[in-house]
């Protein structure tokens, strides 16, 4: 299968490449792409149904001690081109918990994040620095309901082979320590990994 990066495809534009109109009739009979105006339409329908899906549905109620609290777990890999789709996900399912590893993000205050996180939720973080390339394969994040009393535990030291964050939720008398590791699968497991 072959792949592009962002760069790759956007240069293409620029090579003066002219796709035939016999290629995009295809491309939009097969639903691959469809023309400006359609797609905005179709985001707003969709938008209008998620809308009136989330005012009907009642709230959910606090995790008692006989429900357990709900949680998710998702690889992002960029939230940038996703934070959308996150916070549909969240609206739909309404995890208590919702954990993100590869948020490629590198600032608490990163406007896909915070994109991602829908009224009624909180989120925690831990973003991986920028070391001045442009991608950032890092960063772990947790989008926490607000039903849910939230708070941050510090590492007791920097950790150098895996990224991590660890928080509590406490909600109907109950505290749950959550501790969300990330460790890079493009590097073989070491010793220094096992020891951490």
């Amino acid at each position: 299968m072959l792949t592009y990066s962002r760069d790759q495809l956007t240069n293409l534009d620029r090579c003066g490449l002219c796709v035939t109109r016999q290629v995009r009739k295809a491309i939009f009979r097969l639903d691959l792409w469809s023309p400006q105006q359609q797609r905005v339409r179709e985001f707003q329908r969709r938008h209008d149904v998620n809308k009136r899906s989330a005012d009907a549905r009642p709230p959910r109620s606090l995790p008692t001690s006989t429900h357990a609290a709900r949680y998710g777990l998702l690889n992002a890999q960029s939230i940038g081109n996703k934070s959308t789709s996150i916070n549909c996900i969240i609206n739909e399912r309404q995890p208590d918990v919702l954990l993100l590893t590869e948020t490629w993000h590198t600032g608490h205050d990163d406007v896909a994040l915070r994109r991602c996180v829908p009224p009624g939720y909180t989120h925690v973080d831990v973003p991986r620095p920028s070391d001045g390339s442009r991608q950032n394969h890092g960063g772990v994040a947790a989008i926490v309901t607000s039903r849910l009393a939230c708070r941050v535990i510090a590492p007791p030291r920097e950790f150098s082979t895996f990224e991590s964050v660890c928080f509590s939720v406490n909600g109907s008398g109950q505290t749950v320590v959550n501790l969300l590791v990330y460790r890079p699968g493009s590097a073989a497991v070491t010793e220094a990994f096992l020891r951490n």
